[in-house]
């Protein structure tokens, strides 16, 4: 490349100028290039005259340099500098945003701005990444699948719409160090599929170390068929009118380190009508929003805290704090299919299981089993009780209970046991007199429950029948 003089660039125009000049990168076998072509590798938004100075409208100058990208290429924010924009971007192409520190590159939507509608009482947007399948009016081919956003704000000016959501996501998106804050709607919103009005696929987003705070809806949340299996990695949600986290996809998604602190609506929350498996792993909800966690039944919760505020419509949950414990707050249930898990109470199942939750354990043996082993506090908070099909069986009191010869030495069985090979005979009940009602079989044996001087210790059923015929033994000395 020959050496070009100043003199020689004067008498050049802008473009002829840049055409001459040459680059070479530092290293062995570097290719020569024109800087020109180098330069081009980034747009800056000052390439296009943005200002950046939170005054000036920089809407449209924004909207030519994105219009200006090639698929794929990055946009340098630069650093100290806020977009005022009063339309909203949409992105009709996989681009890659480059800020610096979040704090120091900002999009700041005006109050009086024009914001596409989202359809379907969704309401407005300020930023749209959308799927080819959107629903709603976009620019041809619009597609931003795979875009990646990092390092910078999207806040809403005092006074703005209270309708208007932040950051919606109808394709797939990657983001990282990205606030959003105080939009009338939610912050963060990943809305897709063909159960919600915008159609699209956003499955697989990531969201990395982003903040929703101030927002009058929801910090984070997920809605729709195809707004699931996406990541939320040390994300945090403050101080936002509705729930810090609400999970609405179809399917599940994974929350990891996750913190929800002031939240009005609480801090993590679920639609039960959905059926997903979403995992939270490692998550944090102050204390100061109510309730902490209220996800569905499906829902795995790895050492979350603080995990008293679990509701017990929550899935299964192994805390962290204080004890490290793990705890559910609904039972862990082992079955062939969620039909036969989500049966509750006495009655006719249509499998087997086994149950295991704070109220205790349950066991059904065999599909339509009338015996149903329970271990649980059923009859009263004084005993741990042994039930079968709902009836009591063995009573452990507790240590503080005294009544009649009860102790926690030995067990009590309200309803008597039966012993031997053919199961007739056996202790069957006490009372006052022999039985009057009910079916007895011969050998069974009936206490007498105030015996005295001179009476007998209960009543035999030497006759099966009912109640058969019973005849007093066991003599007492006088």
């Amino acid at each position: 490349m020959a050496f070009v003089t100043d003199t020689d660039l004067a008498a050049t125009g802008a473009g002829q100028g840049a055409a001459m000049v040459g680059f070479i990168q530092n290293g062995t076998g570097a290719a020569p290039r024109i800087a020109m072509e180098k330069l081009r590798e980034t747009v800056s938004v000052e390439d296009f005259g943005v200002v950046g100075d939170g005054v000036a409208d920089d809407t449209a100058e924004l909207q030519a340099a994105l219009a200006a990208m090639a698929a794929g290429q990055a946009l340098d924010l630069g650093t100290g500098k806020t977009f005022r924009i009063s339309a909203t971007l949409i992105f009709a192409k996989p681009i890659v945003i480059l800020g610096g520190a979040k704090e120091q590159s900002k999009f700041l939507f005006a109050a009086n701005g024009e914001y596409t509608d989202l359809g379907g009482g969704l309401g407005k947007v300020a930023m749209l990444f959308p799927h080819p399948d959107i629903s709603i009016p976009v620019p041809s081919g619009a597609n931003a699948t795979r875009s990646r956003l990092q390092g910078f704000t999207v806040e809403m000016e005092e006074a703005g719409p209270s309708d208007l959501r932040g950051i919606v996501l109808n394709a797939p998106c990657y983001l990282s160090e990205v606030d959003v804050n105080a939009f009338g709607r939610a912050g963060f919103s990943i809305i897709a599929g063909d159960s919600t009005p915008l159609d699209g696929n956003a499955n697989g987003s990531t969201l990395t170390n982003c903040t929703a705070m101030d927002n009058g809806g929801h910090g984070f949340e997920t809605l729709g068929s195809d707004a699931s299996q996406c990541r939320f990695d040390a994300c945090r949600a403050f101080a936002n009118g509705g729930w810090g986290f609400y999970e609405g996809g179809f399917l599940g998604n994974l929350y990891l380190s996750c913190e929800a602190d002031n939240n009005a609506g609480g801090g993590f929350g679920a639609d039960n009508s959905m059926p997903n498996t979403t995992v939270y792993l490692f998550c944090y909800a102050e204390i100061n929003q109510n309730p902490l966690f209220s996800v569905n039944t499906r829902s795995l919760l790895l050492s979350c805290s603080p995990y008293a505020g679990a509701n017990e419509d929550s899935g299964f949950v192994l805390a962290g704090l204080p004890s490290g414990d793990g705890y559910s707050a609904r039972a862990l249930t082992f079955a062939e299919n969620a039909a036969v898990a989500n049966v509750q109470g006495a009655g006719v199942s249509p499998g087997p299981f086994t149950r295991v939750g704070k109220n205790g354990f349950e066991h059904l043996p065999y599909a339509e089993a009338s015996c149903r082993l329970q271990i649980r506090s059923l009859a009263s908070t004084n005993y741990i009780d042994i039930y079968n099909d709902d009836t009591a069986v063995i009573s452990f009191p507790q240590k503080t209970i005294v009544a009649g010869n009860i102790s926690y030495k030995r067990p009590f069985m309200p309803n008597g046991f039966v012993v031997g090979p053919d199961a007739a005979c056996g202790f069957l009940g006490a009372g006052t007199t022999s039985p009057v009602s009910g079916s007895f079989a011969a050998g069974g044996i009936w206490l007498h429950s105030q015996p005295i001087a001179g009476g007998h210790v209960g009543w035999v059923c030497v006759t099966g029948g009912s109640p058969g015929t019973w005849k007093a033994f066991g003599a007492i000395e006088p």
